[in-house]
């Protein structure tokens, strides 16, 4: 009995060890796997770094933090601000050694040591990681140790994740970047060229002239000089405004305005352009205020009739069409040309983009593009349809954002 009592207390107590050993384990798999979920759910550098400080703290006790090289390759602290459990007392010199030579250190800056160890990567040393130890049995025991070096592989290939995320981020937007200016190069110097080559020409008639050319001619040659100046000037100005309106530059200037002050400016501004064709609204009388950035919806109504007026044959009219709802304003303006295929009926409000690449028509694909930045800005939308039986129509829609002021009516005395 007395074997037996000893041999059962002897498994007994082996039984009860490996269950501690066992349950040790298990909350070390557990602290790796909650690490591991909310560093895979890291989007940001700053994010990675909170979560590694706050989890290192947590299973290994001591403040800790982790510095990273600048430019130079000298360590700094991160940018973002320190948490409570942060280490801020650090031994850089002695950091900037582990981060040359690539191996763990000992060392103290007060009164409880601090242990570096290196932040590894497939690329090499992206880091240090400085650990106050506080209870070295948390940090020195082999299964302790091995639990560490898992929490910092894991700490350094997130961030290794976050940077090369970043990398292609900039790679991407470097790529759009020269994809933009090789679009704007190849549209300006077509659409530039021709009036250009037109100044050019009518410009140096007028310079050689000894006498030769009448009055009439001369004027016409220098009417030529100046509308295709102007040409060269919409174009500036338009890829100037697309240019602001990427930047975020524009800030709408909102006030009530009439609908049909706003289509009669634009009208007005185009009115030597349409003087050949026929121009029908369509506005009910009493349309109620709408509160918009008239110059700049006054600039989408002169982009859509100019847009109208190039892609229509000559003699066929324009029409519009104005509402206004207590759901927002309506505008709508139709043409008579070929219309637009339907899978190119968004892709016309992209920056230059233009259905026949090389064409008679000048411009540089911006001008429906600026329209729909406008209308978005004023939380609208713009769409273009086909037209029975022949063009397009462009309506937009801008919403409603409070009523429109009243005016008291005076009293008569």
């Amino acid at each position: 009995m007395l074997v037996v009592g000893v041999v059962t207390s002897n498994l007994a107590a082996s039984v009860r060890h490996q269950a501690r050993i066992a349950e040790h384990r298990e909350r070390r798999v557990s602290a790796l796997y909650r690490l591991s979920k909310e560093l895979t759910e890291a989007c940001s550098e700053k994010e990675i770094i909170e979560i590694g400080v706050r989890h290192l703290h947590v299973e290994f006790g001591g403040r800790n933090t982790l510095l990273f090289p600048d430019r130079n390759g000298r360590l700094r602290y991160p940018i973002a601000p320190p948490m409570e459990i942060s280490l801020q007392a650090v031994d850089l010199g002695m950091a900037q050694q582990v981060f040359t030579q690539g191996q763990m250190e000992y060392g103290s800056t007060g009164i409880v040591p601090t242990v570096y160890i290196p932040l590894n990567s497939s690329t090499g040393t992206i880091g240090v990681l400085a650990l106050e130890s506080v209870n070295p049995r948390r940090i020195f025991l082999p299964e302790q140790r091995e639990l560490l070096g898992a929490f910092i592989n894991q700490i350094s290939h997130a961030l290794e994740r976050a940077s090369l995320a970043e990398q292609a981020k900039d790679a991407t937007l470097k790529m759009q970047a020269e994809t933009l200016r090789n679009s704007l190069l190849s549209s300006i110097s077509h659409d530039l060229r021709t009036p250009l080559a037109a100044i050019v020409c009518a410009a140096s008639t007028l310079e050689t002239d000894t006498g030769q050319l009448d009055e009439d001619r001369k004027r016409k040659l220098a009417s030529a000089i100046s509308e295709e100046a102007q040409r060269m000037s919409d174009l500036t100005t338009k890829i100037l405004e697309m240019a602001r309106l990427e930047a975020g530059e524009v800030v709408l200037n909102r006030q009530w305005c009439a609908p049909e002050e706003i289509i009669g400016s634009a009208l007005r501004r185009l009115d030597k352009k349409l003087t050949s064709r026929q121009v029908n609204v369509v506005m009910p009388d009493g349309q109620a205020l709408v509160y918009v950035d008239a110059v700049l919806l006054q600039q989408v109504m002169v982009n859509l009739l100019d847009n109208a007026d190039k892609y229509s044959p000559p003699g066929l009219p324009i029409d519009i069409s104005v509402e206004t709802t207590a759901f927002g304003l309506s505008i709508a303006v139709a043409d008579s040309g070929l219309g637009i295929p339907e899978n190119m009926q968004e892709k016309i409000f992209d920056k230059f983009f233009r259905i026949h690449a090389e064409s008679a028509q000048s411009g540089v694909g911006l001008g429906l593009s600026i329209c729909r930045a406008i209308v978005e800005a004023h939380g609208g939308e713009i769409h273009a349809t086909k037209r029975s039986p022949g063009g397009s129509v462009f309506q937009l829609h801008l919403p409603v954002l409070e009523a429109p002021p009243t005016i008291d009516s005076e009293e008569k005395g």
